[in-house]
């Protein structure tokens, strides 16, 4: 007993020592009191960034006498002081109990020539760019009303979980799923959908149809059952979906995502790539396969991957070479969520813009582009931003402010990747966004430094900070601003 109190009394001495200093102020909110829309518009000089030439370049030759030609410009990393990778740790008394923070992690900024600040607006592609989407995803007119589509996706389901439900009777990913449960749900499922299906009439004719450009939304499908949907909402959701009814399975909406690890992943990755290249309205970059609910519980053991020949892509859209990521807010912070939403001035908030795709057979048979975003405006061609190591002393301030934890549970929050990429943000009293330069932290959290697969996969799409890049304050991804 005597131990243990010594113990405790070695410890609390160990953390005072070692601990940065418990911060008094509250998290940074809102941008910068109001002052962000004078930044972007009044910057002051502009820096300027240039691509830098690669590294196995030989410098020119310069004959004697001539005037020393002038050194070209740095890039956006160079200027702001950004390094490839970070190392350090810190700890603090966060609301609750201590952090420590561990950061090993790579810093990810694009090789890009100039930072815009822009204005966007959340909507469906219009006349000739709406004509061309439905070419390129349809092909040439006649289109249809898609009268067969939910017998189609009906018997599509079942036969998956079908399968699903097959394989999980071998216990494939070892004896700690709950197999059980999950073969019952599958099984309530197929019964529902089952009876679902016996309602729908056994054929169903075409009906043509002609587009109509004055309707916001509208669902078409062509002779091979190819349904496009164009949806979007009165408070600005906005969806443009492709599915093949009889190829097409469920699309995880899940974005924890995993590098492709064989030859048939990576060539999933690359025609999902193609295809969105080909869709022509805005920059894509595939970024890694979804987890879906399987593949999540096969990573935790094996992390091999799921072997059913459909592969699930998630992109990102890239504007001005800047990629936009939809990352949440993390779980159990406390950015300013609370403010926010009784904020009248910031209104309803969707979701940032995703593309998800899913290949089988060397194919796209799925996609969904949610919230697609069309520029109205550029504010600023190359705004000022702050430098990376004014971001990191904002992150090591603002941390220990914003993360909630049960007293009597110190956690360690491992950082091992920092990025910069554009951020869709409502503007006040306003139905449009700025696309806005950020900084994400990205990582995972371990309860007394045990450290598993399980314990990281809960983290995937989560930020534990997001930091404007422009002035410094704390951006909510759950709400927007």
């Amino acid at each position: 007993m005597k131990r243990s109190f010594m113990l405790c009394i070695l410890a609390a001495l160990l953390l005072l020592c070692a601990c940065v200093p418990t911060p008094e102020e509250d998290v940074v909110v809102n941008k910068a009191a109001g002052r962000l829309d004078e930044l972007i518009v009044d910057a002051g000089p502009l820096p300027v960034y240039r691509t830098e030439p690669p590294a196995t370049v030989e410098p020119p030759v310069v004959p004697a006498g001539s005037p020393v030609p002038e050194q070209p410009a740095r890039t956006l990393k160079s200027t702001i002081g950004a390094p490839d990778a970070l190392s350090r740790s810190f700890s603090g008394r966060a609301i609750g109990d201590v952090l420590t923070v561990e950061i090993d992690a790579a810093v990810d900024v694009p090789n890009i020539t100039r930072v815009p600040v822009f204005t966007v607006r959340i909507g469906l592609p219009e006349g000739e760019k709406r004509d061309g989407l439905l070419r390129y995803l349809l092909g040439e007119p006649p289109y249809y009303r898609p009268a067969d589509e939910e017998r189609l996706l009906l018997q599509n389901q079942i036969a998956y979980l079908t399968q699903y439900t097959d394989a999980l009777a071998t216990k494939p990913y070892g004896d700690e799923p709950p197999y059980a449960e999950i073969i019952d749900a599958n099984l309530t499922a197929i019964q529902s959908m089952s009876l679902s299906l016996a309602d729908q009439p056994a054929e169903s004719a075409f009906t043509e149809v002609e587009p109509d450009p004055a309707r916001i939304s509208a669902e078409l499908m062509n002779k091979d059952h190819v349904v496009v949907r164009l949806q979007q909402s009165p408070h600005g959701d906005a969806v443009l979906s492709l599915a093949l009814c009889g190829q097409a399975v469920m699309l995880y909406t899940s974005h924890g995502m995993r590098a492709p690890q064989n030859d048939r992943e990576q060539t999933a990755m690359q025609a999902a790539q193609r295809f969105v290249d080909g869709l022509g309205i805005t920059d894509t970059r595939a970024l890694g396969l979804i987890c879906a609910d399987e593949d999540r519980r096969l990573m935790w053991h094996s992390q091999t991957g799921v072997e059913d020949g459909v592969y699930r892509v998630s992109l990102a859209p890239v504007y001005a070479g800047i990629p936009c990521y939809s990352y949440t807010t993390y779980y159990g912070s406390d950015t300013g969520r609370r403010a926010a939403n009784a904020d009248p001035e910031y209104a309803y908030h969707p979701p940032q813009e995703t593309v998800l795709a899913t290949v089988q057979d060397g194919a796209v048979t799925q996609l969904i582009w949610q919230h697609p975003c069309e520029i109205v405006s550029m504010d600023n061609a190359n705004v000022s931003l702050l430098t990376f190591d004014e971001i990191m002393e904002t992150f090591q301030k603002q941390i220990f402010m914003n993360v909630y934890l049960d007293r009597g549970c110190p956690e360690t929050m491992h950082i091992t990747d920092i990025r910069f990429s554009y951020l869709r943000m409502k503007k006040r009293d306003a139905e449009e966004y700025y696309l806005l330069p950020v900084w994400d932290f990205l990582g995972f959290c371990t309860d007394r430094d045990v450290d598993d697969l399980l314990s990281r996969t809960w983290y995937e799409n989560q930020s534990f900070l997001t930091v404007n890049a422009i002035d410094g304050s704390i951006i909510d991804r759950n709400v927007g601003y």
